[in-house]
């Protein structure tokens, strides 16, 4: 499976942009293996971070059909990634889900 069927098989149902995805850093159509997990793990905290901040339409309503994100699961998904690759979550996205992060600044003294 390659870099791009990997992160679709991750965030099913969620369509990112590809213009998310090349700024990974990660040639998307190399085979994916466990050696790229780090990497490919810290693009998708990058791709999720842009993808809570980007303007995009919550909730859809066509003859019946309905379809709504919810933001607050991927927030957390997001908060579970940065976590989980030592990367210090983005303020602004934070603030953005309105969720308490505790985020270790005693380096910054």
């Amino acid at each position: 499976m390659t870099v791009r069927e990997y992160i679709a098989s991750v965030l099913p149902g969620l369509t990112i942009p590809d213009a998310f995805l090349a700024d990974m850093g990660v040639d998307l159509e190399t085979d994916y293996d466990n050696s790229m997990f780090l990497t490919v793990g810290q693009g998708l905290c990058s791709v999720l971070g842009g993808i809570i901040l980007a303007p995009r339409v919550k909730s859809v309503n066509e003859n019946g059909f309905s379809m709504s994100w919810d933001t607050d699961l991927l927030g957390k998904y997001y908060l579970w990634l940065c976590k989980r690759y030592g990367i210090t979550p983005d303020p602004d996205v934070v603030a953005l889900l309105g969720v308490n992060a505790v985020i270790d600044i005693t380096d910054t003294w």
